[in-house]
């Protein structure tokens, strides 16, 4: 990825882009995601989920479980990637925690990568 800190700012602020703009989301995947080979989709990934786990980035944690998903798809494996799989369970257990959307966005990872509930 050739801007790295730029994709996590944008990311982090899908939120309030959203709120001004509700092809946010999808600009942001347009822009940084459509263009990433598999194999980069897949490393993003384990750059990703310590973000979501670090607990500041709370407002924006359906956002990234989101671009999370999206990423899996582009990188065209059910392999997971090493951070994502050691951490499966808290993102399980935050996400029913959250709410049921956020929950069936795990669903929807953990039926993308064959992880049985």
């Amino acid at each position: 990825m050739n801007n790295k800190n730029q994709f996590i700012e944008e990311l982090l602020s899908i939120r309030k882009m959203y709120s001004k703009n509700e092809w946010a989301f999808s600009g942001f995947c347009e822009k940084y995601i459509k263009c990433l080979e598999p194999i980069i989709a897949f490393d993003t990934i384990n750059q990703i989920v310590p973000i979501l786990l670090d607990g500041k980035n709370i407002d924006s944690w359906t956002e990234i479980v989101e671009v999370i998903l999206v990423l899996a798809r582009k990188s065209e494996t059910v392999e997971i990637p090493e951070k994502l799989k050691s951490n499966i369970e808290y993102i399980k257990e935050k996400a029913r925690i959250k709410s049921n959307y956020d929950y069936n966005k795990y669903k929807e990872l953990a039926k993308y990568y064959r992880i049985k509930e």
